[in-house]
């Protein structure tokens, strides 16, 4: 039995899901990345060449990884409300619903900004050192 299952079984059919990185997204090196939380919110501080990968990401609907080449960030198109996930060897995993990824590429911009997607996810956009 997976733990998935295990979980699954434990907490019933009602229980939040919890984000998990598709094994084949396809890759993409970025110049900066770091991850913070701010109580429910995962914030992304990226550089402003890397606001276009992201709407790129939202925009196909597919799996997609970001990496600094020491930290991994997974986005994953979901179709229910799944949760974030810090993943100790992978990374964290950010789950991407219609409505998010809707608001990602209404709302975020290359300008130097902090762009509150929704209460989970925010990115800051950030031109130091990229």
């Amino acid at each position: 039995m997976t733990l998935r299952a295990i979980i699954d079984k434990l907490t019933g059919p009602k229980a939040p899901r919890l984000a998990s990185p598709a094994g084949d997204a396809p890759i993409v090196e970025v110049p900066r990345l770091q991850v913070h939380t701010a109580e429910d919110t995962v914030i992304v501080t990226i550089c402003p060449d890397t606001v276009e990968i992201i709407r790129e990401i939202a925009r196909s609907g597919v799996s997609a990884t970001i990496t600094d080449g020491e930290l991994d960030v997974h986005f994953t198109p979901v179709e229910k409300r799944t949760l974030t996930v810090k993943d100790p060897k992978k990374g964290w995993v950010l789950p991407l619903d219609k409505d998010v990824r809707e608001k990602i590429e209404e709302k975020l911009k290359p300008a130097e900004d902090g762009y509150e997607i929704n209460q989970d996810i925010a990115f800051i956009v950030e031109d130091l050192g990229c």
